[in-house]
């Protein structure tokens, strides 16, 4: 039962000097909190079997060379019913070189379940960004970190019911976003409602076809994977993704696609704007994916193809009503 509240933190003096932690809290408010800080911003963890939960974070403002809003990396228990909402993510003020970090910050928003714990019931909304490599990062994996003693970690964790709506996203970098779990082990019902996501681009026909390895082990960070196969979403291991009026823009040219999908079960895009142009050779690539629906999304520029399949193994895969030049309904099997 804690509340904090308009609190202001300039915080570049040291490594690895986060502006605010909450470690396995419950019944938590922060509202009103400015930070300014070389690591990350506000940050839940969980570094005992006991979640962070019941946690309202609002009407703040950060910068951060790393990740702005963070849950993890420490995610022995995990995180239960958090809200966040109605905050400013903005490049420093202050021009001195980082400690380490990015200039314009590794991410937005981080959600991480890497030490065995449990995500469930996190919505973030009304959140406007500045900045930031990679702005949105979802990240299940196996660390298995402990710390404390006697605690085992003999399970993977889970990560499911996210909401992310209404979120404004401007010069971001080139990296793209990405959600991504572990073979056997999906992220799950993701929902982003209402994003518009404008990054510089400069992505090239070779970034389509990097090997983006698993790093199940690795230390989780938004950049882990280096420049990602599409410069909107990457999304691998997941299953029921649902993006809704979501808008896609690069202000230089970026043939990569906006959405790459790996091994999704389900998942509908709905009422989606892809920039695109003659270089481009999809707007959406999808590899060994299956039950996925794209209706009703805006085309902008042209396009050599818009939907291409890759692998043996997808299926039930539709097109309703796509607009622009796509105005046939396609279905593939």
């Amino acid at each position: 039962n804690l509340q904090i509240t308009g609190v202001r933190i300039f915080n570049r003096n040291n490594y690895n000097n986060d502006a605010l932690d909450i470690d396995g809290c419950r019944n938590v408010t922060v509202s009103y909190f400015i930070a300014d800080s070389d690591d990350d911003g506000i940050t839940l963890k969980s570094t005992s079997p006991k979640p962070c939960e019941n946690i309202t974070i609002t009407n703040c403002v950060v910068s951060s060379r790393c990740n702005a809003i963070k849950l993890g990396t420490e995610t022995n228990g995990g995180f239960k019913n958090i809200n966040i909402s109605n905050c400013v993510v903005k490049p420093s003020e202050i021009s001195a070189p980082p400690f380490f970090g990015r200039e314009r910050g590794s991410s937005a928003i981080s959600l991480e379940i890497v030490d065995g714990g449990i995500m469930e019931g996190v919505s973030i909304s009304n959140i406007v960004v500045d900045g930031t490599e990679s702005p949105i990062f979802i990240r299940l994996a196996n660390r298995a970190r402990t710390y404390q003693e006697g605690v085992v970690i003999d399970r993977v964790g889970h990560i499911s019911a996210v909401s992310i709506s209404n979120i404004r996203i401007k010069n971001s970098g080139k990296t793209g976003c990405s959600i991504t779990g572990l073979p056997e082990y999906p992220v799950n019902d993701i929902r982003l409602n209402n994003i518009v996501y404008e990054q510089l681009g400069g992505g090239i026909a070779e970034d389509i076809s990097t090997v983006i390895e698993e790093k199940p082990t690795e230390y989780p960070e938004a950049t882990m994977f280096g420049t990602l196969p599409a410069y909107g979403f990457y999304i691998r291991h997941a299953t029921n993704i649902t993006f809704n009026g979501v808008q896609f823009a690069t202000t230089t040219e970026d043939v990569r696609p906006a959405l790459y999908l790996d091994d999704v079960k389900g998942g509908v895009f709905n009422n989606m704007q892809l920039q695109s142009n003659e270089k481009t050779n999809a707007n959406i690539w999808l590899k060994n994916s299956r039950d996925i629906i794209v209706k009703e999304s805006l085309l902008k520029g042209r396009s050599n193809c818009f939907v291409n399949l890759e692998g043996n193994n997808n299926a039930q895969i539709s097109i309703i009503d796509p607009l622009a030049e796509f105005k046939k309904r396609k279905r593939y099997r």
